[in-house]
């Protein structure tokens, strides 16, 4: 009698521990019927828009949900906090899309690309330097834990490397003359500047790079659902008209 009690206990504790819905199959989302967001703030892919979101991934996310029977649901979190949020289930998967690099994804699981952009030098203003050559000694701007702020410490000849926690400051910063050139993805740049606003761009910076959505590391069914998806996007074309509208350069 003993050993049938104490199979029971284990078994109701696999049951729990795997966090299943019925009939066997495991959830994928942290709750079920809901994708939730992590809502990084970044231009274009994410932006406030009252007490909503609007941008890139927004959009993109919301016909994702929508194919996989899921509602949608947007939660905030910040470059500095954002690993921590997803490994302590406070979303599925982040909103704003992410440089796939081997660091990334190590960290955590990355869909396929989304996107694709240059890194541009940008500065402010007409006293400003006009070209790559004129930039020994300079200031330079980038975001914390970015891929940017790895191309501006490759810098050579510049003087000194300014971090920021969010691309408004490093904006701001070059405005107010804080640091001398910044580096920006070429699609947040032409977004920031579609009304002209002084900031100029004087060449692009390493090699293109790719964007996906991160998910928390091994939640492969999630993974392999938004994939699919994605994939499915990119063949009827609309993934393309998303990008047209947010990211056209």
């Amino acid at each position: 009698m003993k050993k049938v009690a104490l199979f029971l206990v284990v078994l109701l504790a696999g049951i729990v521990a795997s966090g299943s819905t019925g009939c066997g199959q495991a959830r994928f989302t942290i709750r079920e019927g809901t994708l939730v967001v992590g809502a990084e703030l970044d231009v274009p892919w994410l932006m406030e828009k009252g007490a909503a979101y609007e941008g890139f991934g927004v959009e993109v996310l919301e016909r994702v949900a929508d194919e996989l029977d899921l509602e949608i649901e947007l939660v905030p979190t910040t470059i500095g906090t954002r690993l921590e949020d997803m490994n302590g289930d406070r979303y599925d998967v982040l909103g704003a899309p992410v440089v796939i690099t081997a660091e990334r994804k190590a960290q955590m699981d990355i869909t396929v690309p989304v996107a694709e952009t240059d890194f541009k030098l940008v500065v402010y203003g007409d006293s400003a330097p006009g070209s790559r050559e004129e930039l020994a000694g300079a200031v330079v701007g980038a975001v914390e834990g970015s891929r940017a702020l790895k191309l501006a410490r490759a810098m050579p000849g510049i003087s000194d490397v300014r971090v920021f926690p969010h691309d408004d400051e490093v904006y701001e910063a070059l405005r107010d003359g804080t640091v001398d050139v910044i580096l920006s993805p070429s699609v947040e740049f032409a977004w920031r500047t579609r009304d002209g606003d002084g900031f100029v761009s004087i060449g692009e910076i390493g090699e293109p790079t790719e964007w996906g959505f991160g998910v928390r590391k091994g939640n492969t069914e999630l993974l392999t659902r938004l994939n699919r998806v994605l994939d499915g996007m990119k063949g009827d074309g609309s993934l393309l008209e998303l990008q047209e509208k947010w990211l056209g350069e």
